[in-house]
């Protein structure tokens, strides 16, 4: 069996259209799934995932509530700022 003849059979098997494996007409991306697939996560995505981990947390409080600091302030540390905390006494001393 050629290889052509492979192909097509293996088209034929997993019910394949033409736009999946070409594109559509028009140059955009193909929105046809195939039963029974799920699309699984993309390259970038995975790659992304594996290089972020979590931090260890920076600051604290008595309450038990920890930040990295980084990203967004949550609101416990908000609030200790606005009640006279500097950030410096919310140092998780190592």
């Amino acid at each position: 069996m050629g290889v052509i003849a492979r192909i097509r059979e293996a088209i034929a098997h997993y019910g394949i259209a033409s736009e999946e494996l070409y594109g559509a007409a028009d140059g955009k991306a193909p929105k046809a799934k195939r039963a029974g697939r799920k699309p699984g996560p993309t390259a970038n995505k995975r790659a992304k995932a594996a290089v972020k981990s979590k931090l260890p947390p920076k600051y604290g409080d008595n309450a038990g509530h920890t930040w990295s600091g980084h990203g967004k302030r949550p609101d416990w540390f908000k609030a200790a700022l606005a009640a006279g905390q500097a950030a410096e006494d919310l140092l998780i001393k190592s």
